[in-house]
């Protein structure tokens, strides 16, 4: 008997009809994106940043702006790459220029008389922010969302009027997000409350993580042929159940987000994106401890070391 009758809600990506307990944050977003402020939306992972800016988008809460244009910064990590995007956006039949001189020039000419609004997902992955002072210096508005603080530069920050801050979910908020997919993704029955109330713990707070491990254990109930998901079926992702320092957490959060890395460019990435990078022996230091916690895997030994997510 078939657990799934519907597989789109079990993705990450799915829109909800209705957007659970970020009823303010919405009404904050939206009154300051249509009065025409720049925004910046920040939290931890799985906090609903992105859900929440794509609702807007859907349900036409942001009805002041021409264009509203998604970039999401894990595929456009350079500027001349989002300046790219975002003029294929506004002009799909003309030819995209090289240049970044070039792509501006032309992106002013087509902002010129329209109100244009950028939303810029995962800028914490981008490598070059000064994209955002391009992107202000033609008048654009932005929605900037991102997990942590990132380094643009102090004319760029002084822009941005609003930083709305994203709390991680609670243990049952997780578990009313879980129930209201399985309701329109599962056959009814096929998956208990004690299973969502296991996932919503593992989770700490991070739906993203609670609906990976969902699919995850649907697929394995049904690759086994059971016709219920038990507990046995979710897979064992390790949760951080000690705190984690900020450096520790910003790596393991890159590591995240690539699985596996050379411990070389592990060092890089890190050193770009923290605000106060640490020196080589400081990072082994901290790969040892997330080792250590049972969080990361090391392979190899020194120059060739390889760091592995658990999980």
């Amino acid at each position: 008997m078939a657990i799934v009758v519907s597989s789109e809600p079990l993705e990450d990506s799915y829109l909800p009809d209705k957007l659970l307990f970020r009823d303010k944050e919405l009404k904050t977003l939206s009154s300051l994106a249509n009065g025409g402020l720049n925004i910046a939306v920040q939290g931890p992972a799985g906090s609903g940043k992105t859900t929440l800016v794509r609702y807007a988008l859907a349900n036409d809460l942001l009805r002041s702006y021409d264009k509203a244009i998604y970039v999401d910064c894990i595929l456009f990590q350079t500027t001349n790459s989002v300046l790219k995007e975002i003029l294929y956006e506004v002009s799909p039949l003309s030819s995209i220029p090289q240049s970044n001189s070039s792509l501006i020039s032309r992106l002013a000419l087509k902002a010129r008389n329209r109100k244009l609004l950028v939303v810029l997902d995962h800028f914490d992955r981008v490598y070059e922010q000064d994209v955002v002072d391009k992107l202000l210096s033609l008048g654009v508005k932005l929605i900037i969302i991102m997990n942590r603080d990132v380094k643009l530069s102090e004319a760029a920050r002084a822009r941005i009027a609003y930083w709305l801050r994203l709390e991680r979910y609670t243990l049952n908020q997780v578990r009313e997000i879980l129930l209201e997919r399985v309701k329109v993704a599962l056959r009814p029955g096929s998956c208990s409350d004690e299973v969502l109330n296991e996932i919503a713990r593992r989770s700490n707070g991070n739906a993203s993580l609670a609906l990976t491990m969902l699919k995850a254990a649907v697929s394995v109930a049904e690759s086994l042929g059971e016709d219920y998901v038990s507990i046995n079926h979710i897979p064992a992702f390790m949760v951080e159940n000690e705190k984690l320092g900020d450096d520790e957490a910003l790596l393991l959060q890159i590591l995240r987000e690539h699985r596996r890395l050379h411990a070389s460019k592990l060092y890089e990435a890190y050193k770009r994106l923290s605000l106060s990078p640490k020196g080589e022996r400081s990072f082994r230091r901290y790969m040892g401890r997330l080792v250590a916690k049972g969080l990361v895997r090391a392979i190899g030994a020194k120059r060739w070391r390889i760091y592995e997510v658990v999980g």
